[in-house]
């Protein structure tokens, strides 16, 4: 039901754009980067050239051979007179041209080895340098851009961008690079040779060419087109992992995980269908240039031969064009995996470098822009118009006037969604007027720096938003040059010392993620401090004390009162208690100003100001009034215990043992996924041992035609039976190869799929104590489940058919050399076991460093998300460059290990391409050796020694993606490792009751945080709610009211005691059936990027719920007129995280949600403390009547929402001191009179 037209035309767009061009990827090299590549490009061309020359001294050699067995062939016929020599000066004379020709080729190895090793070397540096430059280039243009652009599009796929996305850059713009140009330039050198050596033979070799181009340009086009189609799926699926993990406590309380794994599940589809088309393009690209290959060899020995008969060409002129442009053919086919790579880097980078250089329309940093000496503080809104960049039918504000003068305190009222926060945000210039003018000081804040504005304002948002770091760090980032004093002295001023100073760590105390350690009230007396520290000039307090209890509100109201003194201070409040020393009030009423004067003034207009006070007052004077004098005095010495945890796991932990298997299990378990498509992978396997059997098949009849020249009635006799063999082995390779990557492709794609729904499904299957622990951040868990199943991805699939090949390619030429001679075959099999070492030196040498990248790549990730999930504080707070700073810092922790590792991998295939030549100079002269000596055929002496070649470069081909299959199997070990855990309570089990009452007890309830065991939260909570009761908890923040809910709803379980419903123990009981049974409306809700439609449905995922009832729900919740009046109705979208919605109207759309599944328990954690007086009044009436026949449970510290309860009870310290009704509790006289 969901509909977005905007979102609709990005996405086509987004599946419109092309690949960045060649020289585009390389735009963020520096001098030092360029140097690097023309030295790697220099050293690539030289690779490119060694094996044409190469090749002429192989045909040297054939012809020395060729003209020895003539020699032969002639004294064994008897014909002497074949040559005036004798025997011992022919046999020396073809001694010394081998002995000659060989010493040149095993030079040419050393080589290779050296300008192989710097060319790996410098595009390896090269890529790394550019790698991360991107990656700090997209992070600080995402930070750059203004708040638009995130309500528009956001930055929800950041993880995959800066793992999968910037992985596929860093490979295609490394060595593949090098060696891309490596096998195109050794081609087209070996081209040209040939057409030195016989151009009329070249020419018909190359007939072919065009047929292999076009489909090698087409494939090229299919892979790129495909790759951005497969990058945009992988970030949607990114952005609904971020989402729900972080919102995971809604997801659970709604039972929305089987929802979420479906949605996520989706999302991924595209992604696997655009990799599957991506892997049949390479395979028909392969193919065709194999079958293309084969054809041209079939070619060139019918006319060859020919030649050679009439006498046109020597044996070594047609083994020098025949080789040359055989490696031509095979290193142009050699060329489409690492172009592939490039071509898949290209599409990658599209989408990040858009983002880099989207230039925003609200410049942060602009030297331009000016400042403003002694800043005043006079504020001016001149007929401001404005409406969201997301929802450009709906006027916010319309003709907005307002004057601030310096140093006065200017309240804002008026009913929710009337513009209000608008206000605010449009001051901190997180957008521009639509029309109008905003002034500070006479000049227009679009001519003044945006970041020395911002230094200059102290926000405190309705929703507090803390990091993932230290209470005193979390101050700090108002005012990154306060001192310890500072930060303490504005603690004090927020009334958050005292509880602050109890905790063990104090200042240094971890906060959690979004600052879930702590309690509402906690982190809201935080980001006041935060504010304050910064001293500014002025102050803008968005529902500043919401969060607080009366208690805690009197003394932050009185220190943000001495705060706004000498300073220009905005404050928005429903509670109007709060506004009423304001010097001036303003009435805001859809987005117009409709009065403006003191609080006693307004009342005497009896206006909008008037209607809204008469609705809170009397209550509130109940309230407040008796003891507000005493409050003041006594309230500093009250005993507030926080509720607070650093760290929790219960998820159960491996032990020793079983961290030594899972390590070593992990591949298995791939493998056994991969077992599980039998007949692909069988027809996979076939194709992959056809492809590998090819080469040497090709060896044998490769050495046939090279021992028919020698004898010229062979040849002719052979001609065409040997050029037939070559064009039926081509067409079974292009069959092969097709098959084979289709196969593999779909095996890859569909494991890769499955692993990440797998561990996203076990995410969803964790407590919610798993979340808590700082390690399983949003951002480090959804960077583990893109770059881990990523990795996987290379270690499956693809690379299981290359390993099938490579083994199938190493048994023929085993087989093929023990048959023909098992001398040379040995000697030629000792060099296999060299380059298999180098392999295995390379693995052993950078698994360490390859862990260390994994962690390193998980930080930074981490830290980037968190910043971009809290953007508005980042911008609020000018912090776009300390979070930079971190950002860069944790990248560079891991740099010199990546220099290292492109030492090693250069060393290590310089040695691979090297090894060839080093065998082909010795094979070939002890091959002589041994046919002077009559032991065997010269023709039978190339068969065995062309075996070995290609079983040489069939492991180098294997090793070019050994760190793939490396880091593939390191990440299915992590991936196992997490699925081997086991959440401590299973979701669908346990007792479901026949029929409830609901009523619920905790007896004797003693709770703390998993890992914070000395800080006790509830000590012996006992307390009872009968049947359709409603209890409202009481008392100062921290006292562990919120936790009760969380135990209810079983996030944590008790240390001690029991939760029982209906008298059994929460613990006994199936948890989806029991969450089932409640609706909660939290204190800070939290809405999906659904349409409000489906973000109220959300309420009940265990049925498709009519629209009748959808609005039924909204009516009760008071929000269906506004919905009606939005110009896309309940199919609006909400955006990220509801930020499209005022605080009011995510609040009334959080309790349509909990009332639509017309639940038998009713939890509400403040679930009206956003809302104005006039919609509180509706909403409470609303939740009064829902509450009735229901067991509720309401957390509230406007204590007059909560004068009606049944019962009422007392919170202090995790006990309970008092409980009765209303009536009752006041005449005692004690703690909740007080209140």
């Amino acid at each position: 039901m969901r509909l977005d037209i905007d979102e609709e035309n990005n996405e086509a767009k987004e599946e419109q754009r092309e690949a960045v061009s060649i020289l585009e990827i390389f735009q963020f090299a520096t001098i030092k980067d360029k140097t690097l590549i023309l030295i790697g490009l220099i050293t690539s061309i030289s690779m490119g050239l060694s094996f044409p020359i190469m090749n002429i001294f192989f045909g040297n050699l054939v012809d020395s051979f060729v003209i020895y067995q003539r020699a032969l062939n002639a004294k064994q016929a008897n014909r002497t007179n074949f040559y005036n020599n004798s025997n011992a000066d022919f046999e020396k004379e073809f001694r010394d041209d081998i002995m000659k020709n060989s010493l040149a080729l095993f030079g040419s190895g050393i080589v290779v080895f050296l300008i192989s090793y710097v060319m790996v070397l410098c595009f390896g540096l090269s890529a790394k340098n550019q790698t991360q430059r991107i990656r700090l280039n997209f992070f600080k243009s995402v930070l750059k851009q203004d708040m638009s652009w995130f309500d528009t599009r956001g930055s929800k796929d950041f993880a995959s961008k800066v793992t999968t996305d910037l992985l596929k850059i860093e490979t295609g713009i490394g060595e593949k690079i090098g060696l891309c140009v490596f096998f195109v330039s050794s081609s087209i050198f070996s081209i040209l040779f040939s057409f030195y050596y016989g151009w009329k033979l070249t020419l018909i070799l190359l007939a072919v060419a065009p047929i292999v181009a076009i489909a090698n340009g087409l494939a090229a086009k299919i892979q790129t087109t495909m790759s951005i189609k497969e990058s945009n799926a992988y970030a949607k699926a990114a952005e609904i992992a971020e989402e729900v993990l972080s919102s995971i406590r809604t997801v659970y309380a709604f039972g929305g995980q089987e929802k979420e794994v479906k949605r996520y599940s989706n999302s991924l589809i595209e992604a696997k269908r655009s990799g599957i088309k991506r892997s049949i393009a390479t395979g028909v690209s392969t193919g065709f240039v194999f079958f293309g290959t084969f054809a041209g060899y079939a070619i060139s020995f019918w006319f060859g031969l020919k030649f050679v008969m009439d006498n046109e060409y020597t044996a070594k002129m047609l083994m020098i064009i025949f080789t040359n442009v055989m490696f031509g053919a095979y290193f142009f086919g050699e060329a489409s995996p690492h172009l592939e790579a490039f071509s898949i880097a290209r599409g990658a980078a599209k989408g990040i470098f858009d983002i880099i250089h989207t230039i925003p329309k609200i410049r942060k940093d602009s030297s331009y822009d000016q400042t403003i000496n002694q800043m005043q503080g006079k504020i001016e809104f001149v007929s401001v118009f404005f409406t969201y960049p997301s929802r450009p039918d709906s006027l916010v504000l319309q003709g907005f006037n307002l004057t601030i003068n310096p140093g006065e305190t200017v309240a804002i009222v008026g009913p929710s969604g009337c513009g209000k926060s608008t206000v605010i945000q449009l001051l901190q210039r997180f957008y521009d007027p639509d029309d109008g003018h905003i002034l500070v000081d006479g000049k227009k804040i679009t001519e003044i720096n945006v970041g020395w504005l911002r230094d200059q304002i102290g926000t405190v948002g309705q929703e507090p938003a803390l990091f993932a770091t230290t209470i005193g760090e979390n101050i700090k980032l108002g005012n990154l040059s306060a001192s310890q004093k500072d930060i303490e002295a504005a603690a004090i001023d927020a009334n958050a010392h005292d509880f602050i100073s109890k905790l063990p760590l104090k200042y240094e105390t971890m906060v959690g993620e979004r600052g879930s350690q702590l309690s509402g009230g906690q982190k809201q007396r935080i980001a006041i401090a935060r504010a304050l520290v910064k001293k500014p000039k002025i102050l803008l307090l968005d529902e500043a004390t919401s969060a607080l209890d009366l208690e805690s509100e009197a003394v932050v109201q009185a220190a943000l009162e001495r705060a706004s003194v000498g300073r220009t201070t905005i404050i928005i409040a429903h509670r109007l208690s709060t506004v009423q020393s304001a010097d001036k009030i303003v009435a805001v009423d859809k987005g117009r100003v409709v009065e403006i004067g003191t609080h006693q003034e307004l009342m005497e207009r009896k206006g909008l100001y008037y209607n809204l006070v008469s609705r809170q007052q009397p209550v509130e004077e109940i309230e407040t009034a008796p003891l507000k004098k005493e409050l003041l005095q006594r309230i500093r010495s009250l005993s507030l215990k926080p509720m607070f945890l650093d760290k929790a796991t219960s998820t159960t932990e491996l032990n020793a043992a079983e961290e030594v298997k899972i390590q070593s299990r992990g591949m298995r378990e791939v493998i056994k996924l991969v077992l599980r498509y039998k007949i692909l992978l069988l027809l996979g396997c076939i194709a992959s041992a056809l492809c590998g059997a090819a080469m040497p098949f090709y060896s044998i009849i490769f050495g046939e035609i090279l021992a028919s020249l020698s004898e010229p009635q062979k040849m002719a006799n052979q001609r065409v039976y040997l050029s037939l063999l070559f064009l039926i082995l081509g067409a079974v390779y292009c069959v092969a190869a097709i098959l084979q990557k289709y196969t593999f492709g779909v095996i890859a794609e569909r494991i890769t799929m499955k692993l990440r729904v797998m561990v996203f499904s076990a995410y969803l299957q964790r407590e919610a104590s798993f979340f808590d622990d700082h390690n399983n951040s949003v951002g480090a868990l959804c960077s583990r489940l893109s770059a881990d199943a990523s990795a996987v991805h290379g270690a499956g699939g693809t690379r299981i058919s290359i390993l099938v090949q490579a083994v199938s390619t190493l048994t023929m030429v085993t087989v093929i050399a023990l048959i023909f001679n098992w001398k040379l075959g040995l000697m030629s099999m000792a060099f296999i076991p060299l380059y298999l070492g180098s392999s295995i030196a390379e693995v052993l040498s950078t698994r360490q460093s390859i862990e260390g990248d994994v962690k390193a790549s998980e930080e930074s990730t981490k830290i980037a998300i968190e910043t971009l999930n809290n953007i508005r504080t980042v911008m609020s707070l000018h912090l776009e460059n300390h979070f930079y700073g971190k950002f860069r810092n944790a990248l560079q922790k891991n740099d010199k290990n990546s220099s290292f590792k492109c030492h090693i991998r250069g060393l290590v295939l310089g040695f691979s391409q090297g090894v060839p030549n080093f065998g082909y100079s010795l094979t070939l002269y002890y091959g002589s050796v041994l046919v002077i000596n009559g032991e065997m055929h010269y023709g039978d002496v190339f068969k065995v020694i062309e075996c070995m070649l290609f079983a040489v470069l069939s492991l180098g081909q294997s090793l070019a993606f050994a760190s793939d299959f490396r880091k593939g199997k390191t990440a299915a070990k992590n991936i196992y490792k997490f699925l081997a855990q086991k959440a401590s309570y299973d979701l669908n089990t346990g007792k479901i009751l026949s029929s409830l009452d609901a009523r619920i007890a905790f007896n004797s309830v003693y709770f703390s945080y998993p890992t914070r065991p000395n800080i006790q939260v509830l000590n012996g909570l006992s307390m009872k709610i009968d049947k359709g009761q409603t209890v409202a908890l009481v008392g100062g923040s921290g006292c562990g009211k919120s936790t009760c809910i969380q135990l209810i709803e079983r996030f944590y379980d008790c240390d001690l005691g029991e939760v029982c419903v209906d008298g059994v123990n929460v613990e006994h009981l199936n948890l989806c059936w029991l969450r089932s049974k409640i609706g909660f409306v939290q204190q800070e809700p939290t809405l999906f990027s659904y349409s409000i439609l489906e973000n109220i449905a959300y309420g009940d995922n265990s049925r498709s719920i009519p629209m009748e009832e959808i609005i039924e729900a909204a009516k009760k919740a008071n929000i269906h007129n506004f919905i009606e009046n939005l110009p896309q109705g309940y199919a609006t979208n909400v955006g990220d995280k509801g930020s499209q919605l005022s605080g009011g109207q995510k609040q009334r759309i959080a309790i349509a949600r909990a009332l639509i599944r017309n639940p038998s328990i009713l939890l509400l954690d403040e679930a009206t403390s956003a809302l104005d007086s006039e919609s509180e009044k509706i909403v409470q009436e609303a939740l009064d009547e829902a509450m009735k026949g229901r067991t509720s449970l309401v957390i509230a510290h406007r204590l007059s929402t909560i004068q009606n309860a049944d019962k009422i009870i007392v919170l202090k310290d995790g006990k309970v001191i008092e409980e009765g009704n209303h009536q009752t509790l006041l005449a005692k006289r004690g703690a909740y009179f007080e209140l």
